[in-house]
């Protein structure tokens, strides 16, 4: 059977964590994916962009430092958990 890709899942990070590979389970990732593109077969991750809301993340503290997080219409970080009422959901989407 032929084989046109590899898709990898979030468990391939460090810890879940946003913007890593996990060295330990894929210590020669490079040449890994140099072979296998000559192969001709697509090496495709997903790379959950959750980032840990915590003072104590460097990634987080960036982000908020550079303005780059996904806010609601009244400003307010977009974070997992946060609910966002119908009617405040419909204004932000059909703006």
């Amino acid at each position: 059977m032929p084989l046109s890709a590899i898709h990898l899942d979030i468990d391939c990070q460090v810890g879940f964590r946003a913007f890593t590979i996990d060295p330990l389970r894929y210590p020669h990732l490079a040449s890994f994916t140099q072979e296998l593109g000559n192969l001709g077969v697509k090496f495709i991750t997903i790379n959950n962009p959750g980032i840990k809301c915590s003072r104590g993340s460097n990634l987080y503290l960036e982000g908020q430092i550079l303005d780059g997080f996904c806010t609601y219409p009244n400003g307010q970080l977009a974070i997992i958990g946060h609910k966002l009422k119908v009617s405040e959901f419909c204004q932000y989407v059909f703006e």
